[in-house]
């Protein structure tokens, strides 16, 4: 079985980048209005965003996404996403992050919330992975019965 999972830098930089720039707008705009933050209150907002991060990586647990024989199995969810009912996959690419989107037949579009290409140098690689697996790996199957896979780029704006 192969699993992908965000790494803890994937999850954590945009939170703390977030705090950080919070803390100084919020520092900078009390300064402009004769009210300046203290030092303690600058280090209570910081220790606040050194716990959001903490809370973000210890509650990331559904992030990952593992391969089986027969399925697509999602953190976080209940049901396993069976390969022939995986229509076609589609690296798409919102804010300069590419994600996997899974297309299933009937229907439904799955985002997957890792791999993702944020802070990832593997990640064409890890998408060419899923893509194997999909189209049948070393199994020789390719997609669901009477339908070409297609796995290609779209931008979302």
């Amino acid at each position: 079985m192969t699993s992908f999972k965000p790494a803890a830098r994937q999850l954590v930089a945009p939170v703390l980048l977030g705090c950080l720039t919070a803390t100084a707008l919020l520092y900078a705009g009390l300064a402009a209005s004769g009210d300046p933050m203290g030092a303690g209150e600058l280090g209570q907002m910081l220790l606040a965003a050194t716990a959001a991060c903490a809370v973000v990586v210890s509650t990331a647990k559904g992030y990952g996404v593992s391969l089986t024989e027969e399925a697509l199995v999602v953190g976080g969810r209940h049901r396993p996403i069976p390969r022939a009912d995986i229509h076609r996959l589609e690296v798409q690419r919102s804010l300069g992050v590419s994600r996997i989107a899974v297309y299933t037949a009937d229907g439904r579009r799955t985002m997957l919330r890792a791999p993702m290409s944020f802070l990832d140098r593997e990640f064409e690689h890890k998408a060419g992975v899923i893509t194997a697996w999909w189209q049948g790996g070393s199994q020789g199957r390719v997609g669901a019965p009477g339908r070409q896979p297609t796995a290609h780029r779209t931008d979302v704006r």
